[in-house]
C-alpha cells in the first residue's frame, strides 16, 4: 500500500523536471523565430522586379530623348513658319525674274541663293509633294539631265515639262515635245520613285514610255540626283548635280495638272 501511494508522486516530480528543462528552449523559440530559407519563387520575383526597374529606367531615358527631339523639331518648325512670309516674297522674286523676256542670269542666281538661305522645312518631303511645272532652265543640259533629252533631235523642241511627286514615294516626269510641222505634240513619261532630303532630290526612273507608246526603259531607266536648292509653297528649285552647281531648274506648283496637260495636246 505504501508503494502504490508513492508512484503518483514520483511521476509528478518527473513531469515537473521535464517542464523545467524545456522552458528555456520554448522561450528562445518565441523570442527568435526560425528563419525560412528563400525559395525559388521569391528569387524569381526579385529578379522580375529588378528587370522591371531597369525597363522603367530605359523607358524614362527614351522618353526624355524623344521629348528633346520633339522640342528641337518644334523649334525648327516654328523657325520655318516664321520665315514663310519672307520665303513667299523671295520665291515671288525668283519667279518674276525667270518669267522676264530678257532674263538676267546673275540676278536669278542671287535671288535663288537668297531664297535658299532661309531655314529648310523640317517636313520637306511632305511640302514637296504635288505637281510642278518647269518655268525656266538655265541650260539645255539641265533639262536633258532630268528628262529624256529627246527634245534635241531634229525638228523637235521642248514645249513643257512636269514633275509629279506623290505621297507614296512614286514620281513621274512628263515631257511634252513639239515637233515642227503638222504633227501633234509628243508626250514622254518617265516613272519611278523619289527620295527627298533636306538638300537632295533623287529620282529613280524604272519605266520610260515615249509618245508613240514604245518603251525606252532599257536606255532611259536610271537614277537622277538633283541638289534641292530651295523650296516654298509655290516654288521648287533644283540643280543638276553632275552638270553645274548653279544650273537651276525652276519649277512652279501646278494645281491643275490634268487641264494643263490637256491644253498641250
Amino acid at each position: 500500500r505504501e508503494r502504490r501511494g508513492r508512484a503518483p508522486c514520483v511521476h509528478s516530480m518527473t513531469r515537473c523536471l521535464r517542464l523545467a528543462l524545456l522552458a528555456p528552449l520554448a522561450a528562445a523559440w518565441v523570442v527568435t523565430r526560425p528563419r525560412r530559407r528563400p525559395t525559388r519563387l521569391a528569387a524569381k520575383k526579385k529578379s522580375r522586379k529588378l528587370e522591371r526597374l531597369q525597363e522603367l529606367k530605359e523607358v524614362s531615358g527614351a522618353e526624355l530623348d524623344a521629348t528633346e527631339q520633339w522640342a528641337a523639331n518644334l523649334e525648327q518648325r516654328l523657325d520655318a513658319v516664321a520665315s514663310d512670309g519672307e520665303r513667299d516674297q523671295k520665291a515671288a522674286k525668283v519667279l518674276e525674274l525667270c518669267k522676264e523676256e530678257n532674263r538676267d542670269f546673275d540676278a536669278i542666281d542671287v535671288a535663288v541663293k537668297d531664297l535658299a538661305s532661309l531655314p529648310a522645312y523640317p517636313d520637306i518631303g511632305f511640302r514637296a509633294r504635288g505637281d510642278w511645272r518647269l518655268v525656266w532652265a538655265k541650260s539645255d543640259e539641265g533639262v536633258g539631265f532630268i528628262g529624256t533629252g529627246l527634245h534635241r533631235v531634229a525638228l523637235a523642241n521642248l514645249e513643257d515639262q512636269f514633275l509629279s511627286l506623290d505621297a507614296d514615294g512614286s514620281c513621274a516626269l512628263t515631257e511634252v515635245i513639239r515637233v515642227l510641222g503638222p504633227f501633234p505634240n509628243v508626250k514622254n513619261l518617265l516613272t519611278g520613285t523619289s527620295t527627298i532630303g533636306p538638300s537632295t532630290l533623287r529620282l529613280t526612273y524604272t519605266k520610260v514610255i515615249d509618245g508613240t507608246g514604245a518603251e525606252l526603259t532599257s536606255s532611259q531607266a536610271r537614277s537622277v540626283k538633283l541638289r534641292l536648292a530651295a523650296l516654298s509653297k509655290d516654288l521648287l528649285v533644283v540643280a543638276a548635280a553632275s552638270v553645274d552647281a548653279d544650273d537651276w531648274l525652276v519649277f512652279e506648283r501646278e494645281d491643275n495638272f490634268a487641264d494643263a496637260l490637256e491644253s498641250l495636246r
